[in-house]
């Protein structure tokens, strides 16, 4: 979407004019690609694709929040018949699944480029976090019910694919989602399913078998490695064009990347642009739940709550191709880029109340 983009660039811009989560995206963008000029391997040819790479992300953020901004019922629908088409991908991922293999012995991966069980969870569960949302949002009965049932269906898909990263910032996103707006009820209900998971888990121990005997992976021999990484350049970083692969010598083994969004952003960008980094998101939280405040709904909070833990367990560079933080990541944030400058609406609004209101 990135030509046809182009003609509607004036037109975001004007919108956008002055938003202040909108520059801080820019500055950490701009500040991330200035990196390689004190890296030790600059080369055209991938620094030009990081700045393709970069442009595309933010015609997707404009884009994503002119559609908002211009057509807020139809954007609501968009996001309601996603839910329903992911949790049916899901539905039918699990039942082709399971006839033919072994739980908790083998790891669901659904349908989808996701190559990998945790990759495919966070995307997939991201709309779990979103039907919830949009369920406390609604005022009718049986689409409440249907919004549990797609949201029942798609952590079914999570507990399968043994995900542990993404069923922590499942746990947070929704404890996001409730505790603001509930909090005494939120910690009945807390208690309370804490009760049940001790009895499953008593009753049913395979059920839990993948977070009690897998350990650690590899992730702490990782980190460690990535953090003497950034002893060695702290303020600046080694420039985004180093490689990013990680090499644990104990293991005598290289990882693909670091498994951690913000240790990535540290090994790059330094302090520097770790700092960035965490004012963008931290300002983004920031209107989210002023936006939760004045609507009484925290669903761009949890969402983007959900990515941000998820982030601490398997990512890396945040400048990549269209994958999924373009999903957990840089959505949340292009929608609270749109509502931030229209406090009273939110995703979650009722949709006869959206019909008359013109917003949502």
């Amino acid at each position: 979407m990135f030509l046809p983009g182009l003609l509607l660039v004036p037109h975001a811009l004007r919108m956008l004019r002055g938003n202040q989560l909108f520059a801080l995206i820019i500055v950490y963008l701009v500040y991330m690609l200035m990196t390689p000029a004190w890296g030790a391997a600059f080369s055209f040819k991938p620094y030009f694709n990081d700045v393709r790479l970069a442009l595309y992300l933010l015609m997707f953020i404009m884009v994503i929040a002119l559609l908002r901004e211009e057509f807020p019922v139809g954007f609501e629908r968009l996001m309601r018949t996603l839910c329903i088409l992911v949790a049916g991908a899901a539905a039918v991922s699990i039942a082709i699944w399971l006839p033919h293999h072994s739980f908790p012995h083998d790891r669901l991966l659904g349908f989808g480029i996701m190559g990998h069980p945790n990759n495919s969870a966070v995307v997939y569960v991201f709309f779990a976090v979103l039907a919830v949302g949009l369920m406390f949002g609604e005022e009718r009965l049986w689409l409440k019910i249907i919004y549990l049932l797609l949201a029942g269906i798609l952590l079914c898909f999570l507990w399968l694919t043994q995900s542990r990263g993404t069923l922590v910032a499942t746990m947070m996103a929704l404890a996001a989602l409730f505790f603001p707006a509930r909090p005494k009820r939120s910690l009945i209900v807390l208690a309370s399913l804490a009760g049940v998971t001790i009895l499953v888990f008593f009753l049913f121990p395979q059920w839990f078998a993948f977070l009690t005997e897998r350990g650690t992976s590899s992730r702490l021999a990782i980190w460690s490695t990535v953090l003497s990484q950034v002893a060695e350049m702290p303020f600046f970083g080694h420039g985004y064009l180093i490689d990013n692969s990680v090499f644990v010598v104990s293991q005598n083994f290289r990882h693909p990347f670091a498994h951690d969004a913000y240790l990535a952003t540290l090994r790059d960008g330094g302090i520097v642009g770790l700092a960035l980094m965490l004012t963008m998101v931290g300002t983004a939280c920031w209107l989210a739940l002023r936006i939760g405040r004045a609507t009484g709904r925290y669903v761009y909070l949890a969402l983007l709550v959900f990515g941000l833990v998820y982030m601490i367990f398997d990512a890396d560079r945040l400048i990549t191709r269209p994958r999924e933080l373009w999903v957990i990541l840089w959505l949340p944030l292009a929608l609270i880029l749109s509502d931030s400058a229209v406090p009273a609406r939110t995703l979650s609004e009722p949709a006869a109340n959206a019909a008359t209101t013109g917003q949502l």
